[in-house]
């Protein structure tokens, strides 16, 4: 549920925020130049969206193999189960990582999904884990950050902060 009265809520409506939503540009036709991270939010629209999208795929796929963070919490993490990488290694294979729990999908919209993301990120050769349904749960491996659930996404902005500051990336703003 939306807190309309959350500060950051209220900047974002406030702003041009709902403007720039409503005016994104197809992902195909989004450079990555300029960027040094990337994150996939949760809820069950990359499930349905990014499980099997080539330009998804190629983004991300391109920002790991450029030395780029790649982040997901959630049900994001669908998004990097099918990434092939230029060795046609999966992205995931033999790297830690978690996304929303098999026992999470139990108790939530198990109807909804066609597969479990814990499988699919298993059988393309990840080490999957998870914590009690519900329960923050951050796994970074290098450049590769994932959360298991809502209750994660902190943790993972976080981590991701953390890798590129220590890369100086960026300087944050002291404001």
């Amino acid at each position: 549920m939306v807190e309309l009265d959350d500060p950051i809520n209220q900047d974002f409506l406030n702003d041009d925020g709902l403007i720039k939503m409503k005016n994104t540009k197809s992902i195909d036709k989004v450079s990555i130049d300029g960027y040094d991270a990337v994150f996939v939010p949760g809820g069950l629209g990359p499930v349905v969206d990014m499980t099997d999208n080539p330009p998804v795929q190629k983004i991300l796929a391109s920002f790991y193999e450029s030395g780029k963070v790649v982040s997901a919490v959630c049900h994001g993490p669908v998004s990097l189960g099918n990434v092939k990488l230029k060795d046609g290694s999966y992205l995931v294979k033999g790297k830690h990582v978690t996304g929303f729990s098999a026992a999470e999908e139990a108790g939530y919209a198990k109807e909804d999904v066609s597969f479990e993301l814990e499988d699919l990120l298993k059988e393309r050769g990840a080490n999957y884990s998870a914590v009690d349904p519900w329960q923050p749960h951050i796994i970074t491996d290098g450049r590769l950050v994932t959360g298991q659930n809502p209750a994660s996404a902190q943790g993972v902005a976080e981590r991701v902060i953390n890798i590129l500051e220590s890369a100086n990336v960026f300087e944050p703003s002291k404001a």
